[in-house]
């Protein structure tokens, strides 16, 4: 396996909250190569797409909470293109 030699850097999140404590990554093939991130110190899962300058905030974001729009130390993402939905492991509210 040949490994390419330069890559695209997009760990760092967007300029006003960058990435803390990152967990999981999903790869998205389906579509146009869509990368999720679980930024789990952030309380948020962000969506990046391949040659975007930008991330966009999927879930949560909105501070730790209990709320349905809040999340606290999500672990994992799923998406889940047959049924049009993703599933989060919402670790602080064992959810």
């Amino acid at each position: 396996m040949k490994w390419k030699e330069f890559g695209t850097d997009i760990a760092e999140g967007n300029e006003l909250r960058p990435l803390k404590s990152p967990s999981s990554i999903f790869i998205d093939n389906d579509d146009d190569k869509t990368i999720y991130i679980v930024d789990s110190e952030n309380d948020r899962i962000i969506k990046w797409k391949l040659n975007e300058h930008y991330d966009e905030t999927l879930a949560g974001g909105n501070g730790k909470g209990k709320q349905m729009n809040q999340l606290i130390y999500p672990k994992d993402v799923i998406i889940d293109r047959e049924n049009d939905s993703f599933i989060i492991s919402d670790y602080g509210n064992k959810r």
